[in-house]
């Protein structure tokens, strides 16, 4: 015999019932509703079978949001081909951009500090070590949020997409490219963090010293995908900005702090291999850059700054 039917509480219940109505923005109402009942039935039938099954709440939790955060794209999808972002006029997608640059700064800033260790230090094992002492649950959940961001930054990407493509198709599609190119990073990234993890347990367990050169391996892995991540979030920012200034959405003159990022960028590609730390700099000024261009456009563009044109009927830019 199955529980009685009742919405299941609790945060990953609830994250799941908030992202429904996030993607189901701007439907019908009665669509709407009928998509939340179908996922309102799903959680349900979810969370009754498993404790029936007598798994614990917490895991049964975990799995939810496993089953959420898999299932991004295929809500992506599902919502694109029911009817489309129609977004209501009292919330224009204006203000819908700047959400999302303001969120891009958390994947942003995420990107290039997943590590918890330093591969330039010459006593690796010793560094290994000090990494392997971080509790379990602490790496663990550094994985599950980079993960969870890296997913959340590809659905913001499609939303992107699919709503402002036709306006500034080369533009926006270069841009989008890359920026879901730097989410698939994060989750590439989480799961060698992950499984570097796993690494570091056994080490402790048994203290098998070939455990520390392939851990190694992976540690150098995380590090220069998390500078391609960087790489391809400023270009992808650089490619946004340029559209967002032909469409009218933003200052010409804001144009100039992506710039500055991807300029820091190829310096520090070039200049890299030749003088070490000193490339930092660059770097450093470029990101500083980017994350004030995120910030300063994001709110411009949320409280709608200088009157701004509405996307509809204007000309579409290359």
């Amino acid at each position: 015999m199955r529980a009685a039917l009742a919405s299941p509480p609790g945060v990953v219940p609830g994250l799941t019932r908030l992202w429904v109505r996030l993607y189901c923005m701007g439907m019908s109402e009665q669509a709407r509703v009928v998509r939340l009942l179908e996922i309102e039935s799903d959680l349900w039938e979810h969370f009754a079978d498993r404790s029936m099954e007598r798994i614990s709440p917490a895991a049964i939790n975990v799995e939810a949001l496993g089953r959420m955060l898999r299932g991004v794209p295929s809500d992506i999808a599902w919502r694109i081909q029911a009817e489309g972002f129609h977004v209501n006029i009292q919330f224009p997608v204006e203000r819908l951009a700047g959400l999302l640059l303001l969120f891009l700064i958390v994947p942003f800033i995420a990107g290039t500090a997943i590590s918890g260790y330093d591969t330039g230090r010459t006593e690796w094992p010793g560094e290994f070590l000090r990494f392997s002492e971080m509790s379990s649950r602490s790496r663990e959940g550094t994985a599950l949020l980079h993960g969870a961001i890296g997913w959340l930054t590809i659905a913001g990407v499609a939303w992107l997409y699919a709503t402002m493509h036709e306006r500034s198709p080369r533009l926006i599609a270069v841009a989008c490219a890359l920026l879901a190119a730097a989410g698939t990073i994060m989750l590439v990234n989480a799961a060698l963090y992950r499984a570097m993890s796993g690494l570091a347990d056994g080490f402790t367990a048994g203290s098998d010293a070939s455990l520390v050169t392939t851990a190694r391996g992976f540690a150098l892995s995380v590090e220069a995908l998390s500078m391609a991540n960087a790489s391809a979030t400023t270009s992808g920012l650089f490619c946004l900005g340029t559209a967002l200034i032909r469409l009218g959405m933003v200052p010409r003159w804001t144009l100039v702090l992506p710039a500055a990022g991807f300029v820091g960028t190829i310096l520090w590609t070039v200049l890299g291999p030749v003088f070490g730390d000193a490339a930092w700099l660059a770097i450093t000024f470029g990101f500083i850059a980017v994350a004030l261009w995120l910030l300063i456009c994001g709110i411009w563009l949320l409280f709608g700054g200088s009157k701004l044109q509405s996307m509809k009927g204007l000309p579409a830019h290359t």
